[in-house]
């Protein structure tokens, strides 16, 4: 009988970051910090959770969540279930974790102190206290995750709780022997370095043990702390006891410690800053290694605008990706081009464009004389800084800046780091310029974690697709050899034994790097993290240095001088002074648009120095300050919204997602508009409704104006009545106005014209100025829906009234433009519909753009003027390529055969077949109804009869799923005229019957009205 394995034991450590242990070895985690939130909250709750419930948590986004949960429940199947145990328990609706005797820190913890502390041994509060290595999830904030990070920070906080309390336990039991209690006391100061109770027992505790100088340095500590954190003096209490240690004996240097005191360590001393004579993030050397690579490098630069446009480097973190990136750019530079370096970062995941905003900021600050004027003017000033009219202007806008500065021959490297933090903006950004760019000089290097792409659908799609397009060149970065890594170590700490630091580092050149100063610091303990390492690098800092690192890191992004005064509070000299020794001790690096750290890692160890309590605090004041300085673009409403979430303000988080998901609009980029919609929405949850209400409606608006497939009527009827309730009346009419949006595209006209009576309805409370806007936005609505054209034209007279005739309201041109078509006036409905369209364009309105553009071209089409059909054609499908529209586009496609008809060209007809099946399953029923009327009539005129009854019988059709009367009568007519054609005046009589006036409430436009009047004439004439 063969004998079974045995079974091994599985650990999974939550307090700290992440780790699961296998038969005590530390097993590799999947790097997606999605799946690795996933494996915590599983673990935490140990209870069933639904599908639906985890797709919220963690993937609550325009993607596809499902697929995201399957891919990181594979990912941690292998990893959990062991030895035939299925921890990972799933079924179509449910998934939970079943320990099958797995030890979890976080159960342990709370099974001690379920079975009470004060019965707990010693050992027994010890080893608990041990299992402490961190916060719970450390490193897992997952900001982009609103409903995990809030779970998170609330597990956070208990978990801290019990922390506390554990220490407060042995502290208690510890009653008369302070040296025990020493390191306890210095573990609850270390969770939260502002209380003051901790601080106070600590002083007692050294008291206790007669070492006056070590307590009064703790005192003076902590009152330089209170200061700079909170701007306060130490309390009376504190005071007393500094006065009463003042009044203790000095302990003469060198003398021992009184018997029981605890041996006490010699002052870490202060890392000198090492001698700046070599390129890097600090490495104190040049380029080390990676000879293939290099040769690579060389040959993209000879060959670039002739090959693939996007070098892409992967690797993990430390590994040197970032340092690869430098050296192309040295090399271009070397070959008389040039580099721009930009970076993507983890808070900003909602900033779109960022790392190409970082990269071109002040890069062009003086256009040659020569240059051409479109040139010249993108080069004063970053082409974001000024949305265009529409994304395409702006995309050919940076593929312009790139090109004109690439040059004839010297190659332009565009760097942008750390792909996997890219936007999906940016990702479509890169996506057009690598195949616009693709024949001149121009070369983009991105670098990326590739496991972290997962998480990152935009990315991963970026590069499938460049791959699939033959744009990318893919270089996956390992370790240094013992050669190449014993000349990284040795030009840098020339007295530190290489063997020892590739032993601990496996080849990882930042890991090498930082265990090599370790080593060169006086430390010969090695065994940890990178993390760790570096932790105990910045530790080894001047107070002040540290200090303002905790800002820096709490940023979280690459920072001016000026941003960091302003959120510090410090004087600049003060601030350039300690940004000079940071930069020399290679922890920060200056960079063309202010100073950045020099890896990610050594931000996040700067960061995690900080309690949670004191995080939050930064946070907060980060957020205050950046919302309350000039951002007139609002560039900074993200990062606004970023740190006021992390400092747990949800309403200036709301308001910061309102301002940033209105940037995200302008500059086209939807998917983030419709994410920080989300985001806001949940922040506003917890506010009062006076507060929330109006954010809320704001916040669905971003919803409705990105074209949200959400369902939306639902919160908006709540929120009209809210509004109601809080006699917000304008708020109101605009809840009534987003409705109408919806159900108009829904296809539902009635409920489109209900919305608009409601709208002016609520404006009646309201002040002149708004009543107007209202009555005009009405009056439009109205007049679109082709419903109670006489109430519109009422609506649309009282907002003139009020407004004036001339007014620049976009609604009230809209409605003019709209009335005189009804009425058959084409050249003034083309003059208003013109400073409508300018008017949508001045408030980068883009759907109101794209329908100002389709009226537009229907005018000019009844009027015969096929050229300028396809001048507002061209524009139209401009905008609706980038808003990613596909029944704009389909028009125009549409509209471009029908002024190609208006040429008498019979072969346009296949063009034009070509744009139904889009407009179909788009599902955009009135745009059907238009297109194939039109068609149906060209087709007439050409005696195509079988051709004109299907374009006849398919424009009624979808006329009439919209009940969209004009294009139902003018459907009808043409089907009347073949009647007569064919010789049955009974069946086109018949016809004509559905045209009855009571079938027409609000009357048909004077097109509709001619159509009919000419069959029957026609009727008359023959029969």
């Amino acid at each position: 009988m063969t004998p079974s394995a045995p079974a091994r034991s599985l650990e999974i450590r939550l307090l700290g970051e992440p780790e699961v242990l296998l038969d005590g070895v530390p097993a590799a985690l999947p790097a997606s910090k999605k799946c690795r939130a996933l494996l915590g909250y599983l673990v935490r709750t140990g209870r069933s959770q639904r599908r639906e419930r985890l797709c919220e948590l963690l993937w609550d986004g325009p993607d596809d969540p499902r697929a995201g949960l399957r891919w990181s429940l594979a990912k941690l199947r292998p990893l959990l279930d062991l030895g035939g145990a299925i921890r990972v328990a799933a079924d179509r609706e449910h998934v939970a974790f079943e320990s099958h005797g797995a030890l979890v820190d976080v159960v342990a913890v709370s099974a001690l102190s379920q079975s009470g502390l004060a019965a707990a041994p010693i050992a027994a509060l010890e080893e608990a206290i041990a299992r402490f290595r961190g916060p719970f999830l450390e490193g897992l904030d997952l900001s982009s995750c609103p409903a995990f990070h809030a779970w998170c920070v609330a597990e956070r906080e208990a978990l801290q709780a019990l922390h506390v309390a554990l220490l407060s336990e042995l502290i208690e039991r510890s009653s008369g022997q302070p040296a025990r209690a020493l390191g306890p006391a210095r573990a609850l100061i270390a969770l939260d370095p502002l209380a003051e109770s901790p601080r106070l027992l600590l002083l007692d505790l050294l008291t206790a043990l007669g070492d006056g100088r070590r307590a009064l340095e703790a005192y003076d500590d902590y009152a330089r702390t209170l200061r700079r954190e909170l701007g306060v003096e130490p309390s009376f209490e504190l005071e007393r006891r500094r006065m009463a240690l003042s009044r203790l004996p000095a302990a003469p240097t060198g003398a021992a410690p009184r018997r029981g005191a605890p041996e006490l360590a010699p002052e870490p001393r202060v890392a000198q800053p090492p001698a700046r004579h070599g390129a890097g993030a600090g490495s104190g050397c040049g380029f080390v290694g990676r000879e293939r690579e290099r040769e690579l490098l060389g040959r993209l630069l000879d060959v670039a605008g002739q090959g693939a446009a996007v070098l892409l480097v992967l690797g993990e973190p430390g590994i040197g990706k970032t340092r690869l990136l430098e050296e192309l750019g040295r090399l271009a530079a070397a070959r008389g081009g040039r580099a721009l370096s930009g970076r993507a970062f983890e808070a900003e995941l909602v900033r779109p464009y960022g790392a190409f905003i970082d990269a071109l900021r002040g890069a062009f600050p003086e256009p040659e004389r020569d240059a051409a004027p479109e040139l010249a003017a993108a080069a004063a000033r970053s082409p974001f800084s000024s949305p265009a009219s529409d994304r395409g202007r702006l995309y050919d806008a940076v593929a312009s800046l790139l090109a004109g500065a690439a040059g004839e021959r010297a190659p332009l490297v565009l760097v942008l780091d750390d792909l996997q933090w890219f936007d999906e903006a940016s990702a479509e950004l890169l996506h057009y310029l690598a195949r616009a760019l693709r024949g001149s000089p121009v070369l983009f290097a991105a670098s990326a974690r590739k496991g972290e792409l997962v998480d990152n659908l935009p990315a991963q799609r970026l590069v499938r697709a460049l791959g699939r397009e033959g744009l990318v060149t893919s270089v996956e970065l390992g370790p240094l050899d013992q050669a190449q890594l014993k000349a990284l170590v040795g030009a840098a700490h020339p007295n530190v034994p290489w063997q020892r630091v590739f032993a601990e580092s496996a080849g990882n050149p930042l890991f090498a790097l930082e265990a090599a100063r370790a080593l060169d610091a006086g430390s010969q303990d090695l065994v940890g993290s990178l993390a760790r390492l570096i932790a105990e690098r910045l530790g080894r800092l001047e107070d002040a240095e540290r200090g303002l690192l905790s800002w820096a890191g709490a940023l979280g992004r690459s920072f001016d001088v000026d941003v960091l005064a302003r959120v510090t509070g410090l004087a600049v000299p003060q601030l350039l002074a300690s940004l000079e020794r940071l930069e020399g001790h290679a922890i920060l690096r200056s960079r063309e648009t202010g100073y950045d750290f020099a890896h990610d890692l050594v931000r996040q160890g700067a960061y995690r120095q900080m309690s949670s309590p004191r995080q939050r605090l930064v946070h907060a004041q980060i957020a205050r300050a950046l919302s309350a300085g000039p951002d007139p673009d609002g560039a900074l409403a993200s990062d606004v919204a970023h740190h006021a979430a992390l400092a747990g303000d949800s309403a200036l988080a709301a308001r910061a997602c309102v301002s940033a998901g209105q940037r995200c609009l302008r500059l086209f980029a939807w998917r983030e508009a419709r994410e920080l919609a989300q985001r806001g929405r949940r922040f506003a949850e917890s506010l009062s409704d006076a507060e929330r209400v109006p954010l809320q409606v704001e916040l669905i608006a971003l919803h409705v104006l990105s074209d949200a497939p959400a369902e939306l009527d639902t919160p908006l009827r709540e929120l009209a009545a809210r509004a109601r309730a809080l006699g917000l009346a304008a708020l109101e009419a605009r809840v009534f106005y987003l409705r109408s949006v919806l159900q108009f595209r829904a296809g539902d006209s009635q409920a489109a014209f209900q919305s608009s009576l409601s709208r002016v309805e609520a404006a009646r409370h309201a002040g002149p100025r708004e009543h107007g806007i209202e009555l005009a936005g009405a009056a439009r609505c109205c007049l679109l829906l082709e419903r109670n054209r006489d109430v519109g034209e009422q609506f649309l007279l009282r907002a003139e009234a009020l407004l004036g005739e001339q007014s620049e309201e976009l609604d009230l041109a809209w409605a003019q433009g709209l009335f005189a078509h009804i009425r058959g006036d084409l050249e003034r409905a083309a003059d208003c519909m013109d400073r409508a369209l300018l008017l949508a364009r001045r408030q980068q309105e883009r759907w109101e753009e794209c329908e100002c553009l389709l009226l537009l071209a229907w005018l000019d089409l009844d009027r015969g003027r096929d050229e300028r059909v396809l001048a507002h054609v061209a524009a139209l499908r401009d905008v609706a390529d980038k808003l990613g529209e596909s029944s704009y586009g389909a028009a125009a496609q549409a509209l471009r055969a029908l002024a190609t008809l208006l040429r008498g060209s019979q072969d346009a007809f296949h063009a034009f077949d070509a744009s139904l099946p889009a407009l179909h399953d788009a599902g955009a029923n009135r745009l059907l109804s238009i297109a194939q009327n039109r068609a149906a009539e060209f087709a007439l005129r050409q005696d195509a009869d079988e051709r004109a009854r299907s374009y006849a019988e398919h424009a009624l059709s979808a006329a009439q799923r919209v009940d969209a009367i004009n294009e139902i009568a003018t459907a009808l007519a043409t089907l009347a005229e073949l009647a007569l054609r064919e010789r049955e005046p009974e069946r086109a009589r018949g016809l004509l019957a559905k045209l009855s006036p009571h079938a027409f409430s609000g009357g048909l436009s004077a097109r509709a009205a001619r159509a009919i009047e000419h069959v029957q004439n026609l009727l008359r004439l023959a029969y």
